[in-house]
C-alpha cells in the first residue's frame, strides 16, 4: 500500500475542497448566470445623468410603464427644473428597491412620485411581499431624504387586468395605510376618477391594449399631482 506524508494528505484535501467549491459556484447545466434585466436601462439613465446632471430639489418620477409613458415635462412646463422621469416599463417595486440610488436618491429631490404594483400583482406576487418591498423602498427614501415628500399613485384599474381587481384593492389598501402612518407620504387616489358609473374602468382612458393610458387618462393623473408638484414653485 502506498503511504502518504501529512503534507501530501493535506494538499489532496485542499485540492478536493477547491474543486467542490468551483463546481458549486458554477450554474447548473443548461442554465444561464443571473443577470439584471434592467442593466441596459440603468446604464442609459447613468449616461443621461452624466451628460446632464439633474439639480437637487426637483421632482423625480419612477415606476413602471405607466410612469415611463407619462409626459410630465409637457404636463408641467412651468417647473424649473422639469420633472425627471425615471420610469422603466415592466418594472416592479423589487426593481425600484434594487436601483433606488440611481433612480431617486442621487438626485436628492424634494418630491418623489412612485407608480408601481401593477406588474407585481399581474406577475403573481403576494400582497405581503409587494407591501414589504414598498415599505423597504419608502423607508430608505425617508431615511436618506427626510425633507422630501413621497407621493404614491396606487396600482391603477385597467380593463385588461380587471379579473385581479380584488388583489389590486387589497394591495392599495395596505399602501394607503402605510402612507397614513408617516408624515410626508401622500396616497394619490386616482381610482374614483378612472371608474365610470358602472364601477369599471372608463374605456376612453385606455389604449387598444386596455392596459396603458390615453392622454385622457394622464389628464386625471396630472390633476391629481398638480398641487404637489407645484408646491414651493414661484
Amino acid at each position: 500500500m502506498r503511504s502518504f506524508t501529512i503534507c501530501q494528505v493535506a494538499l489532496m484535501l485542499m485540492t478536493c475542497c477547491l474543486h467542490a467549491a468551483t463546481v458549486l459556484a458554477q450554474p447548473a447545466q443548461g442554465t444561464k448566470p443571473q443577470t439584471d434585466r434592467w442593466a441596459a436601462a440603468m446604464e442609459e439613465f447613468a449616461l443621461q445623468d452624466e451628460r446632464s446632471p439633474y439639480p437637487e430639489g426637483g421632482v423625480v418620477l419612477t415606476g413602471s410603464s405607466s410612469a415611463r409613458l407619462w409626459g410630465v415635462e409637457q404636463a408641467f412646463p412651468e417647473l424649473d427644473p422639469p420633472i425627471l422621469n425615471r420610469g422603466f416599463g415592466g418594472s416592479t417595486y423589487r426593481d425600484l428597491v434594487r436601483h433606488a440610488e440611481l433612480l431617486v436618491l442621487k438626485h436628492r429631490p424634494r418630491l418623489v412620485i412612485l407608480y408601481s404594483g401593477d406588474n407585481d400583482i399581474a406577475g403573481g406576487r403576494s400582497i405581503e411581499s409587494i407591501q414589504g418591498e414598498f415599505e423597504e423602498l419608502t423607508d430608505r427614501i425617508r431615511a436618506e431624504l427626510p425633507e422630501a415628500t413621497i407621493a404614491v399613485i396606487p396600482a391603477k384599474p385597467s380593463p385588461s387586468r380587471w379579473e385581479l381587481v380584488d388583489k389590486y384593492h387589497a394591495l392599495n389598501a395596505e399602501i394607503k395605510n402605510v402612507c397614513g402612518q408617516h408624515e410626508g407620504m401622500v396616497y394619490v387616489d386616482i381610482w374614483p376618477a378612472m371608474l365610470g358609473d358602472d364601477g369599471r374602468p372608463r374605456p376612453e382612458l385606455f389604449r387598444d391594449d386596455n392596459l396603458h393610458m390615453t392622454p385622457a387618462g394622464y389628464t386625471i393623473w396630472n390633476d391629481a399631482v398638480r398641487e404637489l408638484v407645484q408646491a414651493e414653485q414661484e
